[in-house]
């Protein structure tokens, strides 16, 4: 069997080899409108919930959330009623035009001296969904929002000269 080759010189090159209808292109938004659809019919969560798309139909089962996805199946069916021979490759899985936004935290930290009765310290952090280095990857990034505090002091009582600690 010998393989074709595209005419790298032709205009169209591109489209001869990856024609238009063969790229999959589904939002996000198409799997979270199916699950809702799915819950508001009463459908079981245990069989395939199907619907047709744009270029075919989409289904999902169970629960799933799209941030712990882990495997991608594609389905390839012949619709025609003589056997066919082909080949079916994959090489790009893309996410596109997602709500990245960015968050954002803040640190805060004081000390203060109360006269000869002691010391108090406090201190506190927050951060946001989204927060992270701009060179990190979106799911590298915080993933929910994180509060956290801290109280510190060390007081000393009028009756004795050593330090309580609380």
């Amino acid at each position: 069997m010998t393989r074709g080759f595209v005419n790298t010189n032709l205009a169209n090159a591109e489209s001869l080899v990856w024609p238009e209808e063969n790229f999959i292109d589904i939002a996000f938004q198409e799997f979270y409108n199916l699950k809702i659809e799915r819950q508001n019919a009463g459908w079981p969560m245990t069989a395939p919930f199907v619907r047709p798309s744009t270029r075919g139909k989409i289904s999902v089962i169970g629960l799933p959330d799209v941030g712990n996805v882990r495997v991608v199946m594609v389905g390839v069916k012949n619709n025609g009623t003589k056997l066919n021979c082909f080949e079916v490759w994959f090489n790009e899985l893309r996410v596109k035009d997602i709500a990245n936004q960015g968050g954002w935290a803040a640190l805060g930290s004081m000390q203060t001296q109360l006269a000869d009765f002691g010391q108090l310290s406090v201190g506190g952090t927050i951060r946001t969904i989204g927060f992270g280095d701009v060179d990190k990857k979106l799911n590298d990034r915080s993933l929910n929002h994180t509060y956290n505090y801290d109280i510190a002091s060390n007081l000393s009582s009028a009756n004795s000269s050593q330090p309580n600690r609380a």
